[in-house]
């Protein structure tokens, strides 16, 4: 018979997945909204845009690609577009965003794993290469299509499919160039530009991490390799020696992974609790902390009665 504990875990386990499947269906209804408002009012507003126009100029819009070559034209329209500039930015490019992030670490879960099975990458060595890789496959997928759709149809050369996807991918859309095939453009950077923009601004910030990671790593060797007798005077604070606690507090604090302002406020939350000023936390100390705990939220609950009799 399964104990209370496992219960209570099975309970709770189900509880999130239920929290998270709603989540997800409010996830979809938002961008389902989003969009197919945006395609009545931009359909059969003034602008009279087709679909693939309307989906376009919603995703360049949702993911600050802009590049200039769809605007509504109208007075009125622009007054719309502009509570969907804010509507993209704050509801549907959050929800996108989760979406991708989900995805990618579920993947480079399964990387990592891979690489501690078969030590093949350290943990930087591996995000570098993964977010490399992420790069290049978003860069060689838009690449191709514009190199098969305008470079051998239109007026493109293969440069300029290189720096439309480039321009693309970093959302930087300076919308120089103009599509031959339009309609067909839009409809596949409707789906790639939400798909390349997360997964490579996702590759960029895990390369600035590993950067950080690479660097604290080099700290951390150096720290450990000497012996600082500078840094360790200036961890005896208190001038009567270093105990365990105190020397491992303090190379946290060296390699810059605790913030010092938040020690301090903790200690202070510490002497507080320390009714005899032992240096511990002892039981008659716990006991004290929870009466005061209990008279509080008796005085708390007498006032509250008080004023609503």
């Amino acid at each position: 018979m399964p104990s209370s504990e496992t219960v209570e875990e099975t309970k709770a386990a189900e509880e999130a997945r239920t929290k998270q499947s709603k989540k997800a269906c409010w996830s979809v209804l938002k961008i389902m909204a989003f969009y197919g408002s945006g395609c009545l009012v931009f359909g059969y507003g003034p602008e009279r845009w087709e679909v693939s126009r309307t989906l376009y100029f919603l995703t360049v819009t949702v993911t600050t690609v802009g590049y200039g070559d769809v605007v509504p034209q109208n007075p009125t329209s622009q007054g719309v577009a502009i509570i969907y500039i804010f509507a993209g930015l704050i509801i549907i490019f959050p929800i996108i965003a989760d979406a991708a992030t989900f995805i990618l670490n579920k993947q480079e879960a399964r990387v990592e794993k891979f690489a501690r099975r078969f030590r093949v990458f350290g943990p930087a060595s591996l995000k570098i290469a993964y977010s490399v890789l992420l790069i290049v496959l978003n860069m060689i997928i838009g690449m191709t299509f514009f190199g098969l759709q305008e470079t051998q149809e239109g007026d493109w050369s293969r440069l300029d499919a290189v720096w439309w996807t480039l321009a693309t991918v970093t959302t930087i859309g300076y919308g120089d160039l103009a599509f031959k095939h339009g309609d067909r453009s839009r409809w596949f950077l409707t789906v790639y530009i939400p798909v390349s923009v997360i997964m490579v601004g996702a590759a960029l910030a895990n390369l600035a991490h590993a950067r950080e990671e690479i660097k604290a790593a080099e700290r951390e060797r150096q720290l450990l390799a000497r012996f600082d007798m500078n840094l360790i005077k200036e961890l005896d604070t208190n001038g009567d020696g270093l105990d365990k606690a105190e020397y491992v507090l303090g190379m946290l604090q060296a390699m810059e992974l605790v913030d010092k302002d938040k020690v301090q406020l903790y200690e202070e939350q510490f002497d507080e609790y320390d009714v005899d000023h032992s240096g511990k936390l002892t039981q008659e100390d716990l006991d004290l902390i929870e009466l005061r705990i209990k008279q509080k939220k008796q005085k708390q609950k007498q006032k509250h009665h008080g004023g609503h009799p």
